[in-house]
């Protein structure tokens, strides 16, 4: 399973394998994958400094949350792995103190 946590503003960790499917074609890795560099790069694009750290068991996000771009990025970031994370919920899992997509459309803000 892969775990996408934000334990502080400013750092994402995503740790983990999706195993869905065989090494090379794990469709919900594929995704992950794709927007977590999608994010790096909107971020670096937008001059808001981002910098990925990857051990290759761990994927470390660092990026300055005070700008109101960078955390914009983020939400948009968050709300395409929930999506994946509500389609493939026994391969991804995410860690985060803001609310989901689901609780901000039950309180009537969506």
């Amino acid at each position: 399973m892969i775990i996408v946590k934000e334990p502080q503003p400013g750092f994402i960790e995503i740790t983990g394998h999706a195993d869905y499917g065989p090494s090379g074609k794990d469709i919900v890795c594929a995704g992950v994958s794709a927007l977590t560099y999608a994010f790096a790069a909107s971020l670096n694009e937008r001059g808001g400094g981002c910098k990925l750290l990857d051990d290759g068991k761990e994927l470390n996000i660092v990026y300055k949350a005070s700008e109101q771009e960078a955390n914009f990025l983020k939400d948009a970031f968050f709300i395409g792995l929930e999506l994946i994370a509500r389609e493939y919920p026994k391969n991804v899992q995410i860690e985060r103190k803001r609310p989901s997509i689901e609780a901000v459309k039950s309180n009537g803000h969506a």
